[in-house]
């Protein structure tokens, strides 16, 4: 079953983990929403008012690779008070195709995940809001 998460958030019917996080492009690809110095370069996820590497305020949101590999991880086996989905869950470090790293979720059970193995990105249910609400976030699953 396809689920269409971009349809679910334009009606309400979902709400994204924490805005400006990610995006759809036309063809309804998702992708990791970064920040790109327009003075040095410099690419960092989350995105960021000033640049880290010159701290400049010149930057400019910019979509990332939806390729990676994981370089990192660790498995949560107790949420934080707060958390409302599943555990365990997998914290991974992944650098994307185009160099930059991020911290997400890695979707696969923690037995199955491999420094080094290629990942790709994936936008999922994380959990239900107060509202009933599918809150969604970028993850992502090992490659094909």
């Amino acid at each position: 079953m396809t689920t269409n998460y971009q349809e679910a958030l334009k009606k309400g019917w979902a709400v994204p983990v924490a805005k400006g996080t990610f995006s759809f492009d036309s063809d309804g690809q998702a992708h990791l929403l970064a920040s790109k110095c327009g003075h040095c370069g410099t690419t960092i996820f989350p995105s960021v008012a000033r640049c880290p590497g010159c701290f400049k305020a010149n930057m400019q949101a910019t979509p990332l690779a939806t390729e990676g590999e994981l370089h990192s991880f660790t498995t949560v086996r107790q949420g934080p008070p707060e958390w409302k989905g599943e555990v365990p869950y997998i914290i991974a470090s992944i650098t994307t195709a185009d160099g930059v790293e991020v911290m997400t979720q890695l979707s696969c059970p923690p037995e199955d995940a491999k420094l080094g193995m290629n990942v790709t990105l994936q936008i999922s249910p994380l959990y239900k809001d107060d509202e009933d609400r599918e809150v969604l976030g970028p993850v992502f699953v090992p490659a094909n």
